[in-house]
């Protein structure tokens, strides 16, 4: 969210400076600032339903996790072991880039998901 007010400051602020000073620099700033804001804006929009999908990911491995488990098949799939390990994996880490400049990119079901057991 900072880094989308910085761009936005940073672009408002040449428009209005090269309005008064007419500088070509300024020009190449604004145009440069709002590109930025531009980019950012659409990645944010693709990172945060590409994590959304891959909630639905980790939902279906811990639902496949807790099917194995009831029917005690758990130590003889090594396949299933290595999905649980990924998922976990990617869960810590979607939880971490959540608290971080990120956090527009990763939706907040992501804090609500508990690592499988």
């Amino acid at each position: 969210m900072l880094l989308i007010e910085i761009l936005a400051g940073v672009g408002i602020f040449s428009v209005i400076l090269n309005k008064l000073l007419d500088n070509s620099f300024l020009s190449v700033i604004r145009v440069t600032a709002f590109s930025s804001l531009f980019i950012y804006l659409i990645t944010v929009l693709f990172l945060y339903y590409t994590s959304k999908s891959e909630i639905k990911d980790f939902q279906s491995v811990e639902k496949e996790f807790q099917t194995a488990r009831g029917n005690g098949t758990i130590n003889n799939n090594t396949v299933l072991k290595f999905k649980v390990n990924e998922s976990n994996e990617w869960l810590h880490d979607a939880q971490d880039w959540n608290r971080s400049i990120f956090e527009l990119c990763i939706p907040d079901e992501v804090d609500e998901l508990t690592s499988i057991k």
